[in-house]
């Protein structure tokens, strides 16, 4: 975990790999999907040849992924408002 020292306070940022899927694919196909990606991902052969790149394995739901993209949304959108940043194109 990465934390930036900012002259407007120190903050946490963490760097997320997801897979997304199109909000038309049916629910059972994304399920399906979901289990068979944390299925891998609970291998530990694999876990550890992860982690030794650093990474940390963390698996969530849909609805969790959606909560933690739009807390760090909020976030970030503080941060830029405070630091003034400019909107580009």
């Amino acid at each position: 975990m990465d934390h930036l020292n900012h002259p407007h306070g120190q903050h946490h940022h963490e760097n997320y790999r997801h897979v997304l899927a199109s909000r038309v694919r049916p629910a059972v196909a994304v399920c399906r999907s979901r289990a068979e990606i944390v299925r891998v991902l609970r291998n530990q052969e694999l876990r550890d040849k992860i982690g030794q790149m650093g990474i940390d394995v963390v698996t969530s739901t849909p609805e969790q992924l959606a909560e933690v993209v739009a807390t760090d949304l909020e976030k970030w959108a503080k941060v830029i408002k405070t630091a003034n940043i400019p909107k580009t194109n």
